[in-house]
């Protein structure tokens, strides 16, 4: 075997060290691209006391921030394709949780694309419903958002700003709550007030700082746990873990700023959402679309 000085073999030993170190690199920064991509469907079963019996299991579809915009953020033909995985899950309702582009024009469009058939429009059994989220009225006057709000009922889409809608599934009625951005306290009180506690509730927001607030608000009795499941994006869970505070992406506590949660026996969800803001990276926060499938106990 031919002899090889220690120095050439020191060399070898370095580039390929610089190598390795090149390629984890590289491997790491490659990921942060694929992974908006790459959706996941987080499934969860809730079973609760206040749901009926006559209903026995629902099947909820929630989806939020989708920051639809040109390449290489959340595109058009990325969103046609996330309505259409929405639809294979057969969902009995579909929520929307806010921010689907940049702006209110955009938005707009966002809502008018399935009117014109450039998207496929959301199926669901009774229905679909939706919140705006701070990117939503973002820079527009009021005409524009009045026409924003139009789009999305002509899209065939309830929108809730501050208000509740009551969907009749045989015998039974489950209650939606929408949250308006920048909903406080007497917004919040002026939903609870309207349940009792024994009512089954979905509170549908925007912002998850209003979750303490939420709790906190009297029903109808002036008991506590009006709602009995609470979901909430905004956050992109972090959207680049590790590092996204640095991107300053929300206010919220950090309990509240990824996934599920279970607080005075109310599950709460903060979701990944699905589209990116700031940058358009994800490290261990793939974008999410939410199955949710609620039982009686």
């Amino acid at each position: 075997m031919k002899y090889k000085p220690k120095h050439m073999k020191s060399q070898w030993g370095r580039k390929l060290g610089r190598a390795l170190i090149f390629l984890a690199v590289a491997a790491v920064l490659a990921w942060h691209v694929m992974e908006p991509r790459m959706i996941t469907v987080d499934t969860r079963t809730i079973t609760d006391s206040d749901f009926s019996d006559d209903i026995r299991r629902l099947r909820i579809v929630y989806l939020t921030d989708v920051h639809m915009s040109a390449f290489p953020w959340f595109t058009e033909r990325q969103v046609n394709a996330a309505i259409q995985r929405v639809n294979s899950l057969n969902p009995d309702l579909v929520l929307l949780g806010g921010d689907y582009a940049t702006d209110t024009v955009s938005a707009t469009r966002f809502f008018r694309n399935m009117i014109d058939g450039t998207f496929t429009q959301f199926r669901a059994t009774y229905g679909v419903w939706a919140v705006f989220g701070q990117s939503d009225t973002a820079g527009g006057e009021q005409e524009q958002v009045d026409e924003l709000t139009r789009t999305i009922s002509a899209a065939g889409i309830t929108l809730l700003r501050n208000s509740t809608a009551s969907v009749r599934i045989g015998n039974a009625t489950v209650y939606i709550s929408g949250l308006a951005p920048g909903a406080g306290r007497e917004e919040i009180q002026a939903l609870s007030k309207q349940r009792q506690q024994s009512d089954f509730v979905i509170l549908l927001g925007h912002d998850p700082a209003v979750i303490q607030e939420a709790m906190k608000a009297p029903d109808a009795g002036g008991a506590q746990g009006w709602f009995d499941l609470g979901l909430f994006g905004k956050t992109h869970g972090g959207q680049l873990a590790l590092f996204g505070k640095l991107l300053n992406l929300s206010n919220v506590e950090d309990r509240y700023q990824h996934g599920w949660l279970t607080e005075n026996r109310i599950p709460l969800l903060t979701s990944n959402g699905l589209g990116t803001s700031v940058v358009p990276l994800r490290f261990l926060r793939p974008p999410q679309i939410h199955l949710i499938q609620i039982l009686s106990k």
